[in-house]
């Protein structure tokens, strides 16, 4: 018997929160328990594809951190603030990163992941997080008004 078959296969998920400055990653259990973290450098005036490289080398970070555990990735998500044209995944206007309006994220990221991927504003994946796990678990009518480098809403 071999050691990866001695080890029950689990999934994870992870999920990204980009900002204008930095980026943000999470390994998580369906249960939400947090397997890992890390971060990377966004640069709103730096370039996209150095950024997308970032995060694509996070995920695989994070993949090889978790992946002791017994875990397999199942999904990855990304929060981003902005307009963003769903289920296309194409960013109209990106207040805090103006060079990634008009640019196809969901399938920049996609082609390179090989596991599901899904996109959404940033304000509105906060108010999931909220929802599922948080102040908001249980509660059929949630307004949220998340503060950062700006305002948004959900």
């Amino acid at each position: 018997m071999n050691v990866r078959s001695a080890i029950q296969t689990k999934s994870f998920y992870i999920g990204v929160d980009l900002g204008g400055t930095t980026f943000k990653a999470l390994a998580v259990t369906p249960d939400g328990e947090i397997l890992a973290r890390r971060s990377g450098q966004s640069q709103a005036d730096g370039d996209v594809h150095a950024v997308v490289a970032a995060i694509l080398q996070t995920v695989d970070t994070l993949r090889a951190d978790v992946a002791a555990t017994g875990h397999e990735l199942a999904a990855v998500g990304l929060g981003m603030a902005g307009i963003i044209e769903l289920p296309a995944g194409i960013v109209r206007r990106a207040p805090n990163l103006p060079k990634w309006s008009g640019v196809d994220v969901r399938d920049l990221l996609r082609r390179q992941l090989n596991v599901p991927f899904a996109m959404e504003n940033d304000a509105n994946v906060a108010l999931l997080g909220e929802a599922w796990l948080g102040a908001a678990h249980g509660l059929q009518h949630v307004v949220m008004i998340p503060l950062g480098t700006g305002v948004g809403g959900a």
